[in-house]
């Protein structure tokens, strides 16, 4: 390379992107608050630049040629210093307080920097801070200071955590993060008094709340402010933080596993060295294995969790006594004449194969009366001496059921899932901690609760963990669907699993039910058969 002097460079330098890094220094391509593209090369130690960071640089222009002949300008540096902004995060948490908007955030971060946070916990200077605050209304100016420092005051744990944020976001600052969202659901996650500590200790958990651009940026910041500025690409943080980033992405997809090439090849997209970042995880026995694929560990918990809990569902003696043969069809038949009711022979066969598994699922297309099911089976479930309980993913879908699941003088009320895991939480708190919310809820879940959920198809597995994992021991769910509609948005299909495994599933084929002049059931129904539908022709 051959390099000729030029003339001086003294300006301020964001960091675009980082070209190299060298024994004793770096060569990167900066931008100019002109807007105006900079190529430097540092000699020197004590920095390793990151896109994004800002620098004053000094140094001389030159010129280099490369191994092409071409000739290109660049500024020889010996002399940088990082350029830290106060306010960009400080400024939106001092808004929160009292009386501080922009302007008077402004002038605080501007007079002070990064020692604002100091100064506010010092009462000696609220004198300071107020000529600061309204310099040319001096009594206005005491009375904001004085409401200032109230807020900051540290009496209560409460305000110890206020004064760990504010703390928490200079930190942030001082290492070049400027994004206010990106610090506030960093915040969020690490808040408490030693946040930084522990941000510090694990300079990749962004990669499990951000995206991968974001949290990398961050995460090598970290790691170089703890003083691990060497081999950033392949430090064990940052390959842990890329397949989290990998495990965070697939779920995000509605995936839970995934081929080992699917996961190399989300790897490589971020830059990140697969075959180290996976011999990483295995070393530390972080990665789950199912056949060929790869688990996400956290969803793998989950999954893994709702499959023991349905086991132990199972291996429980029941709670309630089913009759056999005569005893039972007089039972479903006195089902039928309360509700008013007429079951088909593919029905009635139905409900006597749900009454008897502690966890069932009743699966049927559009049309095929699992609503009529579920009504007698209530009915049934009741008259043995149980409660029965109805609930739906979505607030539309519990009107409906309860609508559907009501006969006259007979109401039914169907909740939200929401719902339901709400007064689930409560009782186990209750029943297991001796702790009172004081609220009375509607319903009580027993040992001989019987609870229905319909729409089932549509609940992804961490919901129904959280379902299963509160029920009392010896209650009963019957899950009601049709497996061939949309998966869950979040990741997990159990209902279809269960349906596909096939042991405890009721099936309805018949469809019964249509809306008026249209035959879109039925000819759902032959599709999912394989058969081409005889449409009619439409009548306009």
């Amino acid at each position: 390379m051959n390099v000729s002097a030029g003339f001086g460079f003294d300006q301020a330098v964001t960091v675009v992107r980082v070209v190299s890094t060298l024994e004793g220094g770096a060569i990167f391509i900066g931008q100019t608050p002109d807007d105006d593209e900079v190529r430097v090369r540092f000699v020197g130690r004590g920095f390793l630049p990151l896109p994004g960071d800002r620098f004053h640089v000094k140094g001389q222009w030159s010129t280099y040629t490369d191994r092409f002949k071409r000739i290109h300008r660049q500024v020889e540096s010996k002399i940088m210093k990082r350029r830290v902004v106060a306010g960009e995060l400080l400024s939106p948490w001092l808004q929160r307080l009292p009386n501080i908007g922009p302007t008077r955030s402004e002038r605080l971060t501007t007079a002070f920097g990064h020692d604002l946070v100091d100064v506010l916990k010092d009462v000696g200077r609220m004198a300071e801070v107020a000529q600061i605050l309204e310099p040319g209304k001096p009594a206005l100016a005491a009375r904001i200071a004085a409401q200032l420092y109230a807020g900051m005051a540290m009496k209560s744990v409460a305000d110890e955590v206020r004064i760990s944020e504010a703390e928490f976001l200079v930190f942030l600052e001082k290492i070049g993060l400027r994004e206010p969202r990106v610090a506030s659901r960093l915040w969020r996650f690490m808040a408490g008094v030693n946040a930084i500590e522990r941000l510090l200790k694990n300079p990749y958990v962004p990669a499990h709340l951000m995206e991968w651009s974001l949290a990398d940026r961050v995460g090598q910041r970290l790691l170089r402010e703890r003083g691990d500025s060497e081999n950033l690409a392949t430090h064990p943080a940052r390959l842990a933080g890329g397949l989290a980033s990998v495990w965070r992405q697939l779920i995000a997809e509605g995936d839970s596993a995934a081929t080992e090439q699917r996961v190399r090849d989300l790897l490589s997209a971020r830059n990140v060295d697969a075959d180290l970042a996976l011999a990483h995880a295995d070393n530390r026995e972080h990665l789950k294995r199912a056949g060929s694929l790869f688990r996400a560990p956290g969803a793998a918990w989950i999954e893994d969790e709702v499959t023991r809990t349905i086991v132990g569902m199972e291996a429980v003696e029941p709670s309630l006594a089913i009759p056999q043969g005569e005893s039972l069809d007089r039972l479903i038949a006195d089902g039928e004449r309360a509700t008013g009711l007429s079951l088909t022979e593919e029905q009635g066969e139905a409900i006597k194969t749900l009454l008897h598994y502690p966890v069932a699922v009743l699966q049927g297309g559009a049309g095929v009366g699992k609503t009529t099911v579920m009504k007698v089976l209530a009915y049934c479930w009741e008259r043995l001496g149980g409660n029965v309980v109805m609930g739906a993913l979505a607030g539309k879908a519990a009107l409906q059921l309860s609508r559907g699941a009501s006969s006259p003088g007979m109401p039914r009320l169907a909740y939200t899932l929401a719902r339901l895991i709400g007064i689930l939480e409560r009782q186990h708190e209750q029943d297991t901690l001796g702790k009172s919310s004081g609220r009375v809820d509607d319903i009580r879940f027993t040992p001989m609760t019987l609870l229905v959920i319909d729409e089932a198809g549509m609940m992804d597995t961490p919901t129904l963990h959280r379902v299963v994992s509160r029920m009392p021991l010896g209650a009963r769910l019957l899950l009601a669907g049709d497996d061939g509609q949309l998966f869950p948005i979040g990741f997990g299909k159990v209902f279809h699993d269960l349906v596909h495994e096939g042991s405890r599933v009721a099936t309805l084929t018949k469809v019964l039910r249509q809306a008026e002049d249209s035959t879109i059931p039925l000819v759902a129904a032959q599709v999912r058969r394989g058969e081409t539908p005889a449409i009619p022709v439409w009548n306009g």
